[in-house]
C-alpha cells in the first residue's frame, strides 16, 4: 500500500495511463445528474431461440443471451444525444430486426425498442439416382413435387424454416420402379439441406413382343389372369401387368381374332431383371378346306356296307339333316331331305371319323320316306328306327347318347310334322322311342308354365331350335307346324333323368308377334316372335342365344329376321341383343375382319351357328338378304362378340349366290369357299373347327341343288 503522502501519478512511470482509463470509465457510467442528465436505452426481444445476437448503439454493444425477452444497454445516453440501435450480429438461423431503434434521447428512459427475431428459410433438396422413367412424386408437407425421368437432383419449392422438422417421402412411385428416401427426415439447420438421397431401382418389367399378320379384331393375349385385347393391324404388344424379377411367365392366345389363328413363340420363361420384348405372335387367316364328297350337286351317295367304314363311302346329298358330335370328335348325321333315286326324307344314320376321314353307314334305310319302326316305348331294339324326316332337333347327353325330337316327314300315310322323342346308343347301335306320338300333327300339352309334369309334351313341329345347358338339360324353342302353317314361340326344357317336359316361356298361342322391349335390357314381357328355321347356340354358362329365322316381327308382319336374342337360364327372361325388330333388312358388312357397332348380317333363315371356346357366337350361310337387300343363298361367315356387342364379317360373299371354290381336297387355301347354301349340317369340334356338310345351294360349277360335300374351317 502506498504512503498517504505519495500520489498515484508518482508511484509508477505508467500511472498516467491508469488515471486516464479510470477517468474515461467513470465518465461513461456515471449517473445522471441535474447538470448532465442521462437515461437508459432498453426494450423487448421476441423470437430469440438461440444465442449469438449482438445489438449495437454506436460503439456500445450488447451480447444477448438465448431466450431473452428484454435488453438494456450498459451505457446510458445523455439527454439530447442521438441513438441508433441495430443488429450487429444475428444468431445462426435467425433473422432479427429492430423497430423504434433510433431517435434523440429525451428526458426519460427509452423502453420501447422492439427486437424481433424470426427463423430464416432454407431450401430442402437432394440427389436422385436410378430414375429411368417419369411418374415419381415426392412429398414434403403439402407440396407434391413431380420428378422427371433421368433427374439427378431435386429441390422443393416450399422453403423450410430453420429449426423446423422436415420429412421427405415418396407419394407416387414411377411405373415398374421402387424409389426409397434416405436422410429424408430431420430438423432444419441454419443452411440449405442438400443431402436427402432418393435411390430408385426397377422392380417390375414389361412383357411383350412383336405381332405379325394380324388383320382382324378380336385377339386376346393372356399371361395368367392378365388379359390384353389387341386391335387389328397391331405390330407390337405389351401385357398390362408388369412382372417382378424371377417371375415366371407364359403368354397364350386366350381368344383368336375373327377368322384367324394366332400362335405364340418365345412366350414363356422367367423374368431376368430386364424387360421381355422378344415374344412373337404370328397370325394367319383361317382357310376353308374341301375334305370329302363331290364338288357337284346331286348324285345318290355311296352307302357301302352297313357298319363298315370305307374311303369311298359318302352320304347322299341332302339338306335339313340332324347332327351330333361325340366326345371323340366324330361327326354323326341322321336323315334329312335328300335325293336317292328321287326326292324324299331319309332315316339313315352315319358317322364320320375325323382321324381316318371315312364315313360309316351305321343304321337305318338307304331308301327314302321310310315309315320307321317305333317298337315299344322306352325299350331299345336293333330293329327300332325313327321315321324318315327332316328339320328335327337334336341333343347329346352326358353319357354320349344321341337324342332326336320331331321334324317333318313325307313318309306315306304320315305326311306332316312330328313330336316323337328318340334316343340312340352308339355302344349298342340301337334306337329307343322315348316319348311323343308315333303319328303326325299332334298339338302341344303345355301344362302349367314353369311346372314339369309327366303329361306335358310339345306339339309336332319342324325347324325348331335346340340347346344343351351345362347341367345336361335339353332346351327347345319355336318351330313351325305343317300343314297347319302355324309358327311357335314357346320355350321348353326336358330333363333326361325324369323324362319330363316343362313349358318355360313364350306363348301357348301361335303366330305371335315379337315383343322386343329395350335393346340390351331383359324383361319378363320380352319374347321373340313365332318363327321357323332360326339358329342358336349356348355359351355353356348361363345363356342360350337365338338368331334370325322366318317369322313374325314386332309389327306382326311375317318375314326373315336378323335379330339376336339371349335367354337367361336363371331368370328365364329374353333380351334383344342385336339386329332389327322388323323383317327383311339388308346386311351391313363393313370391312372384312373388323368389328363395328353398325355391322349386322342381313335377315335370313336356315343358317347354322355355334359358340366357340372363347364365348363368341358364329353364324354361316342360310337364305337371306345380301348387302343390297336381295334374297340369296349366302355363304358369308360372321362372328358376334358378346363383350362388345359387335358383329364382324369374317369370310364369304356379301352379295350371295356365290358358287363354291373347292381347290384341292384337304388343302386349305385363301380362295377356297363353300358355295352359298341353306339348311346345311354343321358341327364345331374341340379345336373350334367348323365342319360343314351338304345343304341346298351352289356347287363348284354354278349348279344349285342338294349337296354332299364336306368342308372344314
Amino acid at each position: 500500500m502506498l504512503p498517504a503522502s505519495r500520489s498515484i501519478a508518482s508511484s509508477r512511470p505508467y500511472a498516467w495511463a491508469v488515471t486516464a482509463l479510470l477517468t474515461l470509465l467513470l465518465t461513461g457510467c456515471r449517473s445522471s445528474t441535474p447538470d448532465d442528465p442521462r437515461f437508459s436505452l432498453s426494450g423487448s426481444i421476441s423470437g430469440l431461440t438461440v444465442s449469438g445476437l449482438v445489438l449495437a448503439n454506436g460503439g456500445d454493444t450488447l451480447n444477448v443471451a438465448s431466450a431473452a425477452t428484454q435488453f438494456t444497454f450498459p451505457r446510458s445516453v445523455r439527454s439530447g444525444d442521438a441513438y441508433a440501435v441495430s443488429v450487429q450480429s444475428a444468431p445462426a438461423g435467425l433473422s432479427c430486426s429492430v423497430a423504434n431503434g433510433s431517435g434523440t434521447m429525451g428526458s426519460a428512459n427509452v423502453t420501447n425498442i422492439a427486437v424481433t427475431c424470426v427463423n430464416r428459410n432454407f431450401t430442402l433438396g437432394g440427389s436422385v439416382s436410378g430414375l429411368a422413367s417419369s411418374g415419381l412424386t415426392l412429398a414434403y408437407g403439402s407440396e407434391l413435387l413431380a420428378v422427371p425421368a433421368n433427374a439427378t437432383s431435386f429441390v422443393f419449392t416450399t422453403p423450410a424454416a430453420f429449426a423446423s422438422a422436415y420429412a421427405v417421402t415418396v407419394a407416387t412411385q414411377p411405373p415398374r420402379t421402387s424409389c426409397n428416401v434416405s436422410s429424408g427426415t430431420g430438423t432444419m439447420p441454419a443452411a440449405n439441406v442438400t443431402d436427402v438421397a432418393v435411390t430408385c431401382s426397377v422392380v417390375a418389367f414389361t412383357l411383350g413382343g412383336d405381332i405379325s399378320g394380324l388383320s382382324a379384331d378380336g385377339l386376346v393375349l393372356a399371361n395368367g389372369s392378365d388379359r390384353l385385347s389387341v386391335a387389328a393391324n397391331a405390330a407390337t404388344f405389351s401385357m398390362l401387368t408388369d412382372l417382378a424379377a424371377a417371375s415366371a411367365y407364359n403368354i397364350t392366345v386366350a381368344a383368336q381374332p375373327a377368322g384367324m389363328n394366332c400362335s405364340v413363340t418365345d412366350g414363356s420363361g422367367t423374368i431376368a431383371a430386364a424387360d421381355v420384348s422378344n415374344a412373337q405372335v404370328t397370325c394367319a387367316a383361317r382357310q376353308w378346306a374341301w375334305v370329302k364328297g363331290p364338288s357337284t350337286v346331286g348324285g345318290s351317295g355311296t352307302y357301302g356296307t352297313k357298319g363298315v367304314a370305307s374311303p369311298g363311302n359318302v352320304p347322299p346329298p341332302r339338306n335339313s339333316a340332324h347332327t351330333w358330335i361325340d366326345a371323340a370328335g366324330d361327326l354323326w348325321l341322321f336323315g334329312g331331305a335328300a335325293f336317292v333315286a328321287g326326292e324324299g326324307d331319309l332315316s339313315d344314320l352315319w358317322k364320320y371319323d375325323h382321324t381316318t376321314q371315312q364315313w360309316t353307314w351305321m343304321h337305318g334305310s338307304n331308301t327314302t320316306n321310310g315309315a320307321g319302326n317305333y317298337g315299344t316305348q322306352l325299350v331299345a331294339a336293333s330293329s327300332n328306327e325313327p321315321r324318315a324326316r327332316h328339320e328335327g332337333v337334336t341333343w347329346i347327353d352326358s353319357n354320349g347318347k344321341l337324342w332326336l325330337f320331331g321334324g317333318y316327314s313325307d313318309a306315306p300315310g304320315i305326311f306332316g310334322s312330328l313330336n316323337d322323342l328318340w334316343r340312340y346308343d352308339p355302344t349298342t347301335n340301337e334306337w329307343t322311342w322315348i316319348a311323343g306320338s308315333s303319328t303326325a300333327n299332334i298339338t302341344s300339352n303345355f301344362g302349367a308354365l314353369g311346372v314339369a309334369a309327366p303329361g306335358n309334351m310339345p306339339g309336332a313341329r319342324l325347324g325348331a331350335v335346340s340347346w344343351l345347358d351345362s347341367t345336361g338339360r335339353f332346351w327347345m324353342f319355336g318351330g313351325f307346324a305343317h300343314p297347319a302353317n302355324t309358327y311357335f314361340n314357346d320355350m321348353w326344357s326336358y330333363d333326361p333323368v325324369t323324362g319330363w317336359w316343362t313349358w318355360e316361356g313364350g306363348s301357348d298361342s301361335v303366330n305371335v308377334a315379337g315383343s322386343y322391349g329395350t335393346r340390351g335390357v331383359a324383361a319378363t314381357a320380352n319374347a321373340p316372335g313365332g318363327r321357323v328355321n332360326a339358329t342358336g347356340a349356348t355359351n355353356g354358362v348361363n345363356e342360350l342365344l337365338l338368331f334370325a329365322g322366318a317369322g313374325f316381327d314386332s309389327t306382326g308382319a311375317n318375314g326373315a329376321m336378323n335379330d339376336l336374342w339371349s335367354w337367361d337360364l336363371t331368370t328365364h327372361q329374353w333380351t334383344w341383343l342385336s339386329g332389327s325388330n322388323t323383317n327383311s333388312v339388308a346386311g351391313v358388312y363393313g370391312s372384312q375382319g373388323l368389328s363395328a357397332a353398325s355391322n349386322a348380317p342381313g335377315a335370313r333363315y336356315s343358317s347354322i351357328s355355334w359358340v366357340d371356346s372363347d364365348g363368341r357366337y358364329w353364324m354361316f350361310g342360310g337364305h337371306g338378304a345380301n348387302d343390297s337387300g336381295a334374297f340369296s343363298d349366302m355363304n358369308d361367315l360372321w362372328q358376334y362378340d358378346p363383350a362388345t356387342h359387335q358383329w364382324t364379317w369374317v369370310n364369304g360373299s356379301a352379295s350371295g349366290n356365290a358358287q363354291g371354290v373347292y381347290g384341292t381336297v384337304n388343302v386349305p387355301a385363301p380362295n377356297n369357299s363353300p358355295g352359298g347354301r341353306l339348311l346345311p349340317s354343321g358341327w364345331i369340334d374341340a379345336s373350334n373347327r367348323l365342319w360343314l356338310f351338304g345343304g341346298y345351294g351352289w356347287d363348284g360349277h354354278g349348279a344349285r341343288y342338294k349337296l354332299s360335300d364336306l368342308w372344314m374351317y
